[in-house]
C-alpha cells in the first residue's frame, strides 16, 4: 500500500526548499490540498509506478511514473546530492525499458535550473515544448524526452 501522506511530506518539503525562488511561500503558499489530492489521484491511476528510497524506515524520495512520463520525482533537501535522485531516475529509466518505451517525457519549471541541470546530465533533451503552469505566479514549463532505445 503506498503511503500517499509520506509521498505529500516529501513534495512539500523539497518544493517549499527548491521553488523558494519561483514560489515564494509568504506570496504563494503551498497548495496542499490540491497537492494531495493530485497525488492520491495519480497513484490510483493504472500502470502508474511508484518508486521510493528509503533510509532506516524514512522515506527520502520518491518518483511517480507513468506511461512513458515522468510525472513526480521529488527527494528531501537533507538527501539532496546524496545519490537518492539520480537512484530513483535510473530505476524510472530501467522500469520503462522493461516495458519497451522508446522515449520519455517529463514536465519541468523554467526556473529550476538544478532539476534541469539533473535531467540533461541524464539524456534528458528540451523538445522545445513551454507551457504556463496553472498556478500563480504562473512560471513557464518546459517538455523534454529521454530517448530509451538506439543509447
Amino acid at each position: 500500500m503506498i503511503d500517499v501522506a509520506a509521498l505529500f511530506a516529501v513534495q512539500k518539503e523539497a518544493s517549499l526548499v527548491g521553488f523558494a525562488h519561483i514560489y515564494p511561500a509568504e506570496k504563494h503558499p503551498f497548495p496542499d490540498e490540491a497537492v494531495r489530492s493530485g497525488l492520491a489521484a495519480q497513484v490510483g491511476e493504472p500502470r502508474v509506478v511508484v518508486l521510493t528510497d528509503e533510509r532506516e524506515g524514512r522515506l527520502l524520495g520518491f518518483a511517480l511514473l507513468g506511461e512513458s512520463e515522468l510525472h513526480r520525482l521529488y527527494v528531501l533537501p537533507e538527501a539532496w546530492g546524496c545519490g537518492v535522485a539520480q537512484r530513483l531516475h535510473d530505476e524510472a529509466v530501467a522500469c520503462w525499458r522493461e516495458r519497451g518505451d522508446a522515449e520519455a517525457f517529463l514536465w519541468v519549471l523554467e526556473e529550476n535550473r538544478r532539476a534541469r541541470r539533473f535531467y540533461e546530465r541524464n539524456g534528458w533533451e528540451p523538445t522545445g515544448e513551454r507551457a504556463t503552469t496553472p498556478a500563480p505566479p504562473h512560471p513557464i514549463k518546459l517538455r523534454y524526452r529521454l530517448r530509451l532505445t538506439g543509447a
